[in-house]
């Protein structure tokens, strides 16, 4: 392998074609192995270093440093190249191949001490005529001499190359366990290609198969742009290499707290009172290390800087009250009473209760996630949300769908006809709505899970929801009213409800406490 270089020489430049010995195949690609093996790090200071994907799906990635800057051409340290500080240079590629995946349908989860459970529903599953498989994900990881297992057996079925495929199994699954149809992606064959990072004004080519990695000398954030767009500015060591789609994906790696700065400001108001602010950063903390190796399990990161796993904006988005609430949490985690870690998951605004895990999103009973109220003593049960939320619109909201709207989105689902009834066939504790059938003149179908009611009503802000129908019994509605409460999930953490329990003067462990009952504030690092 070898990279071409411009060599900057006192006032000209000198093209240099620069031939460095093969290194064994291990050692040239540890890094890349490593980027789809999700394994958890941790730095000298013993956080656990986490990639993040900032952006996929592009054609060109810039960066511009602004100190002393190494990059390594696949990842190797045999083939470095050291850049000044304050160089701008592109990233793009060539002879790109697409990954090979599977896509599975996920029936069910369970810890590897369930396995006899697991075992019994994969039967079924068989005696049903589905494919089935098993995935492991998730991390066993010591810290502080602490042993944390996030460690999840995935019970997947009806494979198919693409998601579309998979879903065509979704009914005859149901007909014999619960099945939300959630994706697994298997990666059966890495995607690939030729990358060129490129700075014309110093004269340098750096040519790589696969991967480049950016390794900053200093604490400096860089500047990352993805076709032309700013989308940050990212403290740590960065990285560009081939998606899944043969596409470009940057990603970032950094350890915990150095991400928690942007994040937390990123995921909630960052003028958001202290006490809520601390709250977030514990929150957020405990996402980190309960989704590492459960998510994106197919691509080249453990974690993506979405709303499907947590905002990260990058170090701009900071201030220094977010940072003082990322400081004075350092470290802190909810575990159970039995010492494991809680999945802290979170949300905009509750509505007055939250949710339990299993409830909404199936599988076991899970610790400190069982749902609560929400009601503020000695205000007549006004929600702890309700202030903030209310002056945000989203504690209490309002929706009208026509009948034909409601009609289009059924149809891409099953062939219904026109739609004359909408029926909820499964409810939370909280009185979210869980499942629908869909009355037509044709037919009727049934979908489940929050993600396909809140999409066949037009992207709802949360399931909390009461329908009413305008129009003549047995004839398409003229109009749907729908009367919702809360935004999001509504497990966990509700973000404006910790706003309202700061401002009532209660502190970041009593607001924890609250809303993961039975739970306690650790220090794992």
């Amino acid at each position: 392998m070898a990279f071409a270089v411009g060599l900057v020489a006192g006032s000209g430049l000198v093209a240099a074609e620069v031939a460095a010995p093969a290194p064994a195949p291990a050692e040239r690609h540890e890094r890349i192995e490593a980027l789809y093996a999700h394994r958890l790090l941790f730095d000298r200071r013993g956080e656990p270093m986490v990639t993040v994907g900032l952006a996929e799906n592009a054609r060109t990635v810039t960066l511009h440093v602004a100190g002393p800057t190494t990059l390594l051409a696949e990842g190797d340290e045999a083939f470095a190249l050291g850049l000044p500080p304050q160089t701008t240079f592109t990233v793009t590629l060539e002879d790109a191949r697409q990954a090979r995946r599977r896509h599975w349908l996920v029936a069910e989860r369970f810890t590897p001490s369930r396995m006899a459970t697991g075992a019994a529903a994969r039967a079924r599953f068989v005696e049903a005529g589905l494919e089935t498989a098993l995935f492991e994900a998730g991390a066993l990881a010591g810290a502080r001499g602490r042993l944390f297992d996030t460690r999840t057996i995935t019970l997947a079925v009806s494979p198919g190359d693409t998601i579309a495929e998979a879903r065509r199994g979704l009914s005859r699954a149901r007909a014999v366990g619960f099945v939300g149809g959630e994706d697994h992606v298997e990666l059966v064959t890495r995607p690939g290609g030729r990358l060129t990072a490129r700075d014309a004004s110093r004269g340098f080519d750096l040519v790589a198969r696969d991967l480049i990695w950016i390794r900053p000398d200093d604490a400096a954030p860089t500047d990352v742009r993805v076709d032309g767009r700013l989308i940050g500015h990212y403290a740590g060591e960065l990285y560009v290499t081939v998606g899944t789609d043969g596409r470009l994906v940057v990603g970032n790696l950094a350890s915990a707290e150095v991400l928690l700065a942007s994040v937390v400001p990123s995921e909630t108001f960052p003028s958001a009172p202290a006490a809520a602010l601390a709250a977030q950063a514990v929150v957020a903390r405990g996402q980190f290390l309960a989704k590492l190796g459960l998510k994106h399990r197919g691509d080249p990161f453990m974690l993506c800087n979405r709303w499907h796993c947590q905002a990260h904006g990058g170090q701009g988005r900071a201030t220094p009250q977010t940072n003082a609430a990322v400081q004075t949490t350092r470290g802190q985690v909810l575990v159970t009473a039995r010492g494991g870690l809680v999945d802290t998951v979170y949300h905009s605004a509750c509505g007055g209760r939250t949710e339990a895990w299993d409830v909404a999103w199936g599988g076991e009973v899970r610790a400190g996630l069982s749902g609560v109220d929400d009601a503020q003593s000695g205000t007549a049960g006004e929600a702890y949300c309700a202030v903030s939320g209310r002056r945000n619109g989203v504690f209490r909201w309002t929706r009208t769908l026509t009948g034909a709207e409601v009609t289009q989105r059924a149809q891409r689902l099953h062939p219904v006809g026109p739609v004359v009834d909408l029926r909820v066939t499964r409810k939370g504790p909280s009185g979210r709505v869980y499942g629908l059938e869909i009355v037509g003149t044709r037919a009727s179908h049934r979908i489940d899970g929050e993600p396909a009611v809140r999409r066949l009503l037009g992207g709802l802000k949360s399931t909390l929801f009461t329908l009413e129908r305008d129009g003549p019994p047995g004839r398409e509605a003229h109009a749907w009213r729908v009367a919702g409460a809360g935004y999001g999930h509504g497990i966990g953490l509700c973000q404006h409800g910790a706003i309202g329990q700061a401002k009532a003067g209660r502190d970041y462990p009593a607001i924890l406490q609250h809303y993961f009952p039975g739970t306690r504030l650790e220090s794992v690092w």
